[in-house]
């Protein structure tokens, strides 16, 4: 039986480092020892000009390589021969035992070895987390909580697996293979729970950096494994049943084994162990449960296919699920002899460019080459010459054999193919991956597929590792663009990169990074620096103020960025790209790196870049959180009259999901600000639309301000986002969701305590909410609600204006759920705040930078960032649909042009209302300030070469200068599909404005005549 998939965290699959490789050589491979001395790595204080000298022959690389070899394979191959042994034994009792033994491994894998692999990988998280913060034994207690967790999950896996018997015969055709297969693991199920626990129990020596214990462990058990077999299926006569008790033995042995290693070899980490925790091993599993859901996807993901061609031979024939069997354990059986060779080679090639040794790279590049061809020629000469003896020897069936046999050629072809691809990708991961230039790499780790900015001198070296990374280059128009579409992107798939150079490319693209620290949008802003050479002799360099002062504009950046850093160090690039990266996701706002344009091809220590950046949430003191869920439910229960206000720091904090859940559970009466609206769901009925305070309706206001108990989450107190700070509720009244604290009448209650995440703290709130105790509301109070208005609607007359009071509530019926929805500053996005939202859209609006002409290039950024999520199987199908005001659209018109290169689908309503119109209701209604310069706005995809005629890309234009036309563009197939550049004239009023937009001005005006 397979011993499951193996973790990505397990030190036996990690690549070795280069100092414990080159010291591990035998003298006999290194003669001159002057010539192939021990090369340590950058940060141990190696000499580069010491190896400039050094050459090599190709008899020494495979030396080495000889050398290296063998205990990688044997860490791999123990890995894999729970499941080699298995199906070898099987195959010598009969073909049924053969398919059977294929099909219990499938079945296995997908209900449960996946579901606790999964499980235990959260605890490279929570465990390292533990250890880094120097919480010990929390190491220990987390190991105990995912041992009892995994009891649980136990549960549901161990009765899937007892009526497997039954449930199998119901998929399978071949029904006494079903059944033999769901008899293998009814007994299996014996050995799971000492799998399980093996899985956690590695996690800590792991945790404490100890790689070496599951590595013993194996050694021992493996052996066993075999013994066990030869024993009970063989000596003892139990058959394919022994097979079964074999494997459930060697499971359980396992963890006995590793209790017995940390005892005897590892007293040491110990000190992690906090003695058995019966009452506490039961709490906080909320933690493990959400970090373990992606994990347990990740690791079913990883056996899919072979599963899935395992489940398709069952319905050819038994003869042909058999066959399957054997072909899948010689193809991943043989798979693992170039895989940790490849690791060798790249630890050797790497090495040597690393220290400039270029021409021995190059002999150890052709040799690698070489050494790989004959191994893919061996696996194929092996695999065709002895095809008919590797069938016999793990069946005796004549039919199976006769079906394994022709197809082995077949599988030696491929082999061939995998051994050069070993090769190739090991060589690259040596020449490449630890150069400073894969921070790109790094991006598409965090979930940034396509990356905005501009080229420039400074930064074109750079520019060369993105689509060697996998990435889209956006290529923008300029760098303001680029910024204000990388947040865009940002807000819509969480993270974004944008590359711009230094000095007059940063400082173009300043305002937006500027406007992303404002409004909390993860922003990656690298910018192309001149050389270090240059900048430490104070060269008087283009680009630069001529002062040779080159910290002029970082400095700029570090007021409106959480994290910088300057590459210039290259033993400490990796961690300074780790820090930043995740700062930049915890933190949500932009981060600033330098890249000096000489060091974009230097080596840097690799240690850091083979591991995966650390972006999980820390953990909360436990009993401070349990106090803090227990004064929130207390403050709960007792209110009368609670309100929940939710802002868009809710999803900034990432809090969303929990923040929509506490609103449906509790029934309470909620409003969002305008920064909020969209997060949650506004067809519940307990869904009162935006609190608009002075600006909105009479009764709310009082209302509001009469509540005994305020929910506020996710706050910005911006003067636009509070309507002039009139829906700031009383703070003796109200609890307040920082990303990081809780606020308790208006003083931080969790100041001295910086671990206290939102996220887990509202995840406890909602798991020990007692719905029985939460206020009624008798009689609700009447606040109406928005999707009702839809229902209602006044009619319009055909040749009427188009007017701002009747148009977002119109053009509300034309949204889907699924859409991604942008409003302009000015008059869309005020009135963008009536509009009446479906299920799962998403608004976008600026409520506190409100940089104008902002939009029309974020919308660029969030169509490419829904383009990227569909790609990916994240999001379903929706559309970009942008409200732009004509005064806006001229700031950044550009980004049509950019939209058009990127083929990417938006519908644009431009709302022209010649000029500016809320400046005018704040000063000057007929003032020529306020007036634009007007545009043919329909002809500028023309003017940006949209191509013509592209059923793959259709540009389509309307206009609207009365009801009648406004109505049939809404009901245009050609404008509602999404697909392509659509472009809506909008024709209103230059005076018109909604009525919140007028009271908000006024008070706007009040405070800019303030002394």
């Amino acid at each position: 039986m397979p011993s499951g998939p193996t973790s990505e965290s397990t030190a036996l699959l990690r690549r070795p480092s280069v100092s414990s490789i080159s010291s591990a050589r035998p003298s006999s491979v290194h003669p001159d020892r002057s010539q192939y001395g021990s090369i340590v790595e950058d940060e141990e204080g190696a000499d580069d000009d010491k190896f400039t000298d050094l050459t090599t022959t190709w008899q020494a690389e495979v030396k080495i390589l000889a050398w290296y070899s063998p205990p990688l394979i044997l860490t791999y191959l123990l890995q894999y021969s729970f499941n080699l042994v298995t199906v070898f034994v099987a195959g010598h009792l009969g073909t049924t035992e053969l398919g059977a033994a294929s099909l219990a491994s499938m079945t296995a894998n997908v209900t449960g070895l996946c579901v606790y692999e999964g499980l235990a990988t959260c605890l490279d998280t929570l465990a390292s987390q533990a250890y880094g913060n120097n919480k010990k034994q929390l190491v220990g207690l987390h190991v105990q909580r995912m041992c009892a967790l995994m009891t649980v999950a136990s549960v549901p896996i161990g009765a899937i697996w007892l009526a497997s018997p039954w449930i199998l015969p119901l998929l399978v055709p071949e029904k006494d293979v079903a059944i033999l297969a769901g008899r293998f693991m009814q007994i299996y199920l014996i050995g799971a729970p000492g799998w399980a626990f093996f899985e956690a129990a590695k996690r800590f020596t792991q945790a404490q950096g100890n790689f070496h214990a599951s590595l013993a462990v194996l050694l021992v058990c493996a052996p066993l494994n075999v013994l066990f077999n030869w024993l009970l299926v063989f000596r003892a006569g139990l058959g394919f049943e022994g097979a079964a008790m074999a494997v459930a033995i060697s499971n359980n042995l396992q963890p006995a084994v590793f209790v017995l290693y940390v005892y005897f070899f590892l007293p040491a980490s110990l000190e992690c162990w906090p003695g058995l925790q019966w009452r506490r091993m039961f709490q906080n599993w909320g933690p493990m449960a959400r970090l373990g859901l992606p994990g347990i996807l990740m690791t079913a993901a990883e056996w899919i296919a072979f599963d899935i061609l395992t489940f398709a031979s069952s319905y050819i024939s038994g003869k042909h699920l058999a066959a399957q069997s054997v072909i899948m354990t010689v193809c991943v059986t043989i798979y693992h002899i170039p895989f940790p060779i490849s690791i060798a080679a790249s630890t050797r090639f790497g090495n040597l460019i690393g220290y400039g040794a270029l021409n021995a790279a190059y002999i150890a590049w052709r040799t690698h080459y070489l050494v790989f061809v004959v191994i893919g020629l061996m696996d194929l000469a092996i695999l065709t010459s002895l095809r008919y003896v590797i069938a016999a020897a793990f069946t005796d069936d004549g039919e199976v054999r006769a079906i394994i046999a022709p197809v082995l050629p077949v599988v030696a072809s491929a082999q061939l193919f995998d051994a050069l691809l070993a090769i190739s990708n090991g060589l690259l991961r040596g020449l490449g991956r630890q150069k400073i230039g894969g921070w790109v790499n790094l991006c598409v780790y965090l979930g940034v597929r396509s990356v905005h900015g501009v080229p420039g001198d400074y930064n074109l070296t750079a520019l060369d590792y993105i689509e060697l990374a996998g990435l889209h280059w956006v290529g923008n128009a300029n760098e303001l663009n680029a910024g204000y579409a990388a947040d865009g992107y940002a807000r819509v798939k969480g993270i974004s990169a944008v590359v711009t150079a230094f000095g007059v490319g940063e400082l173009s693209a300043i305002n937006a990074i500027a406007g992303a620290y404002a409004e909390w949008a993860p922003v990656v802003h690298v910018v192309g620096t001149p050389s270090t050479a240059m900048q430490n002799k104070g060269a008087c360099l283009h680009h630069s103020l001529g002062d040779g002062n080159f910290r002029i504009f970082a400095d700029m950046a570090a007021k409106i960025t959480v994290a910088q850093a300057n590459l210039a160090n290259l033993d400490m690039a990796p961690a300074e790209i780790d820090r930043c990266l995740r700062e930049c996701v915890l933190k949500c706002r932009p981060v600033y790196i330098e890249l000096p344009t000489n060091l974009v091809s230097a080596k840097v220590p690799a240690s850091r870049l083979s591991a995966p950046i650390d972006t999980s949430i820390p953990v909360n003191d436990e009993g401070f959180e349990d106090a803090e869920v227990d004064l929130i439910l207390d403050r709960i229960y007792a209110s009368k009259q609670p309100f929940i206000i939710i802002d868009g720091c809710t999803d900034r904090y990432g809090i969303s999901e929990e923040a929509d859940e506490l609103v449906r559970v509790t029934g309470f009466p909620t409003s969002t600000t305008p920064f909020g609206k969209g997060i949650v769901n506004e067809s519940y009925p307990n869904f009162h639309g935006i609190y608009a305070g002075s600006a909105g309706k009479q009764v709310y206001m009082p209302w509001a301000q009469s509540c005994d108990l305020t929910l506020r989450i996710g706050p910005l107190n911006s003067d636009v986002n509070t309507y002039g700070f009139t829906t700031l509720p009383d703070p003796g009244k109200t609890i307040t969701f920082h990303r990081d604290s809780v606020e308790f009448g208006g003083a931080s209650q969790s100041a001295e305590y910086s671990n206290l995440h939102v996220k887990s703290l509202l995840r406890k709130v909602l798991g020990r909410l007692d719905k029985s105790k939460l206020p009624k509301y008798n009689p609700y109070p009447d606040l109406g609600v928005p999707s009702a208005q839809l229902k209602a609607l006044p009619p319009t007359q055909p040749d009427g204006v188009i007017d701002q009071e009747s148009f977002w509530r119109r053009v509300s019926t034309f949204l889907r759920s699924g859409d991604i929805v942008l409003t302009e500053t000015g008059t869309p996005s005020v009135g963008g705040r009536d509009l009446i939202l479906p299920p799962h859209a998403t608004l976008i609006n600026s409520s506190i930078w409100l940089s104008i002409g902002y939009m029309l290039p974020a919308a660029a950024g969030a169509a490419l960032a829904l383009r990227d999520m569909i790609a990916e199987f994240k999001r379903a199908a929706g559309r970009t649909i942008l409200f732009e005001g004509d005064g806006s659209l001229q700031m950044t018109a550009q980004a049509i042009s950019d939209m058009i290169r990127n083929r990417l689908d938006v519908l644009i309503f431009i709302i022209n209302n010649n000029g500016y119109t809320i400046e005018r209701w704040i000063h000057g209604m007929h003032a020529g300030y306020n007036d634009v310069q007007p545009w043919r706005y329909l002809q500028a995809a023309d003017y940006f070469g949209a191509p013509l005629n592209d059923p793959d890309y259709p540009v389509i234009t309307r206009t609207a200068r009365n009801w009648s036309e406004m109505h049939a563009v809404l009901e245009d197939k050609a404008v509602q599909d999404g697909k392509g550049l659509k472009l809506v004239e909008v024709f209103m009023a230059q005076d018109d404005a909604p009525d919140p937009l007028k009271k908000l001005v006024a008070g706007a005006a009040r405070r800019n005549s303030q002394s």
